[in-house]
């Protein structure tokens, strides 16, 4: 009785965080659909006549292929990433490689410089090669921003592929393209998707 007890307040705990954590999402959403008179008001309103306005007036002013434009960047981006990160993970974690651990400290090295410090030269670098305002150039800088964490998110998937599987393909005659592809990549096929997601968002 005491268990279930103790499973029930859990339980009833971490739905009121969830909702707390989830209620300034909601309300960001709400006034999404409020009268821009309602939703700047000092007085929250909760009950309202709902209306697209907002967003029809940030469509007329080409949010549209701004959002086209992030999301073709965004999944360019990611498509590279992973790309990239499967071939790199495999070999950090799956394949013997000399000082692993310094290569590992590399990558993740990459995020610790602060964006201010990048993106003056970035700008005067994409400025002089005329690669100012196009899309494909910002996915390569998307790309190049997110790998490091990708690799890293994708070799804890592959630690965990049993060794003897690999060893097994090997035996029977797989290259190092199908051990990939056929063997391996089937069983972290969730990781990949999860790393991936993380890379779009």
């Amino acid at each position: 009785m005491s268990k279930t007890l103790k499973n029930s307040v859990i339980n009833i705990v971490t739905w009121v965080l969830v909702l707390l954590f989830f209620f300034p999402v909601f309300w960001m959403f709400l006034n999404g659909f409020k009268p821009e008179s309602v939703a700047s008001s000092v007085n929250p309103v909760l009950f309202f006549t709902p209306t697209l306005d907002g967003y029809q007036l940030a469509m007329d002013r080409g949010m549209a292929a701004y959002m086209q434009n992030s999301f073709m960047a965004s999944i360019a981006a990611t498509i590279g990433c992973v790309l990239l990160a499967i071939p790199a993970a495999y070999a950090l974690s799956l394949r013997k490689v000399r000082k692993v651990e310094s290569t590992l400290s590399f990558f993740i090295s990459t995020r610790f410089m602060p964006v201010a410090a990048v993106v003056l030269p970035l700008y005067m670098i994409l400025k002089n090669l005329g690669g100012l305002d196009n899309i494909w150039v910002l996915a390569v800088v998307y790309m190049s921003i997110n790998l490091a964490i990708t690799v890293w998110m994708m070799r804890s998937f592959f630690l965990e592929v049993p060794f003897e599987i690999v060893e097994a393909a090997r035996v029977d005659g797989a290259g190092l393209f199908r051990e990939i592809v056929r063997v391996v990549l089937p069983i972290v096929l969730p990781g990949v998707a999860a790393a991936a997601l993380i890379c779009f968002i």
